[in-house]
């Protein structure tokens, strides 16, 4: 720019000059004006960098039209600003961490894209955004009080980071058509109603989350192979069908729980690694289909569904610390067979309907194994399980006859296998697979084996002599064995 600013600092200090630093020796607010002076294109400045410069009241740069580049945040009294029309490509508006109030418009700025942060302004109701092409690699509104719609629609190159979260009057946001990719959308602890059409969105992946929409029923997702991290819509009112089969590369947390309208998910067919999946405490109906999710590990929870009755597991070698399927309708077999990586907490007890559990060949530890209050029938054979151990309860299946353990590699807690119809030859067999390991690995906790019942069988000749040596392994290493037979 050619000639030199003229500057009135509000104090009685006047310069002229392009470059410059002030220090204020009065205290109080300062009005300041800049002023044309010798320059001949005072209009071609392109940028401004003024965070925490302690502006107030109204910034009026609306006479700026090459402005490219601009950056106040961090101005505490800072409650307005004045943008020009312009045509100008820009990389970077950060006007956070002010008190900008009411409605900060945007939209004369036609080559708005980059990096785009207004957070962080708690008496911010409303944005009014341009139509823009350019590319966006942040769009950040979080913490601030916008209300009602949110119209993005105009703003085709939307992509990176965009978040609106914690704006807890929003109730609409209207996305546009856009193929660039996400890293994340965050839309949480807003007050989003009825449907939420991220559907044009192509690119999206990485890090979704819109949890805590109370009023949110329904959300259209795109098609989109990007890889997820995270997909979070739990504490909504989600109703009918969530269908996400469009998102071929879902993976990581996905946690959809607390929808209690919320009847079936229409899963992708996916090999990225997931490390939770929670759809817990909905009104899941008849099947979840997750058979294509073949990196399915981590925690599996969809317990407290009470209308489900089958689950289609795949053949996934991810490592699982749970599988939770408590106090719903199992009905039949469940087949996990093809988790050869199931381990930690097996859960699937209070499924009145579940007459047979296909276990996988798995080495990993369990902690827990419980499938107690079912209808299990026959033979439960958890022979392939070699890293059961700490806690199995099998109790009050009245139908199940025998169970077949492996040789075991860990210690047990709890053993309760009581009110079934156990034969003697099966009983006979759990306690000598127990000797077997506690005559060579000599306890160091207590242990409680329950196979009495009304239906069950004595202990034979074989399971009596095993239950004796148990009792004086105990004995000598000051453990207690409390056993219960008929």
């Amino acid at each position: 720019m050619a000639g030199i600013l003229h500057w009135d600092l509000g104090d009685g200090s006047i310069i002229d000059s392009n470059s410059f630093s002030h220090e204020y020796t009065i205290i109080g607010d300062k009005i300041v004006t800049i002023y044309k002076g010798t320059a001949s294109d005072a209009g071609s400045i392109t940028q401004i960098y003024m965070n925490s410069a302690d502006l107030v009241g109204i910034f009026d740069i609306s006479s700026l039209s090459n402005l490219n580049h601009f950056e106040i945040g961090y101005n505490s009294k800072l409650t307005k600003i004045l943008l020009p029309d312009s045509s100008q490509l820009f990389d970077a508006i950060h006007a956070d961490h002010c008190d900008l109030t009411e409605t900060l418009d945007i939209s004369g700025l036609i080559g708005l894209g980059g990096d785009f942060r207004a957070n962080n302004n708690l008496n911010l109701t409303k944005i009014l955004n341009p139509v823009s092409s350019q590319i966006f690699t942040r769009y950040n509104i979080s913490n601030c009080n916008l209300t009602g719609t949110l119209d993005a629609s105009g703003l085709t190159g939307l992509g990176g980071e965009f978040g609106v979260n914690n704006n807890p009057n929003l109730t609409q946001i209207l996305n546009p058509t856009s193929s660039q990719l996400f890293i994340a959308y965050k839309a949480e602890n807003c007050n989003l109603i009825g449907t939420l059409d991220v559907s044009g969105l192509t690119g999206l992946g990485g890090d979704f989350e819109v949890y805590n929409n109370s009023n949110l029923t329904q959300i259209l997702n795109p098609d989109s192979s990007q890889a997820f991290i995270a997909y979070y819509a739990y504490d909504c009112s989600l109703n009918g069908t969530l269908d996400v089969s469009g998102l071929t590369g879902l993976g990581g947390d996905f946690e959809v729980y607390n929808n209690s309208n919320l009847t079936q998910i229409l899963n992708p067919n996916s090999s990225q690694i997931f490390t939770d999946y929670y759809a817990g405490s909905c009104n899941l109906i008849g099947a979840l289909d997750i058979s294509g999710l073949t990196g399915l590990g981590g925690y599996f929870s969809i317990g407290n569904n009470s209308n489900l009755t089958k689950v289609i597991n795949p053949i996934s070698h991810q490592v699982f610390k749970g599988y939770d399927a408590v106090n719903c309708n199992l009905t039949g077999a469940l087949d996990i067979s093809g988790l050869t990586g199931l381990g930690g907490e097996f859960i699937v007890y209070n499924n009145s309907n579940l007459t047979q559990i296909l276990n996988p060949d798995s080495s990993q530890a369990f902690i827990a194994y419980y499938a107690y209050d079912c209808d299990l029938t026959g033979t439960l054979d958890v022979s392939s399980l070699t890293g059961l151990g700490i806690n199995f309860m099998v109790y009050n299946n009245p139908k199940l006859q025998n169970i077949i353990l492996p040789l075991l590699t860990r210690p047990f807690i709890n053993f309760k296998a009581n009110d079934c119809s156990l034969i003697s030859l099966s009983i006979d067999h759990i306690f000598h697979q127990l000797d077997i390991w506690y005559s060579t690995y000599p306890p160091v906790i207590d242990l409680a084996v329950y196979v009495n019942g009304v239906n069950s069988d004595k202990p034979g000749i074989d399971g009596s002599t095993h239950i004796a040596h148990l009792k004086s392994i105990f004995s000598t290493a000051g453990k207690i064995f409390d056993c219960s037979t008929n």
